[in-house]
C-alpha cells in the first residue's frame, strides 16, 4: 500500500475522516517535503484556487 493509503489508514485509526481540506494539506506536505507552515498554507491556497 502506498503512502496515501497509509495516511488514510492512520487518520481513520484516530477517528478522523479524510476531508477534502485534509487531503489538500496532506498532498501539500507530501509534495513540499520539509516545509514551513506558511509554505504549506500557500501551496494549499494555490491548489484550491486552481480547482
Amino acid at each position: 500500500m502506498g503512502e496515501k493509503g497509509s495516511l488514510r489508514t492512520t487518520l481513520h485509526r484516530h477517528g478522523l475522516r479524510v476531508t477534502p481540506q485534509r487531503q489538500l494539506v496532506l498532498d501539500a506536505v507530501r509534495e513540499l517535503g520539509h516545509a514551513t507552515p506558511e509554505q504549506v498554507c500557500r501551496q494549499v491556497r494555490d491548489t484550491a484556487h486552481a480547482r
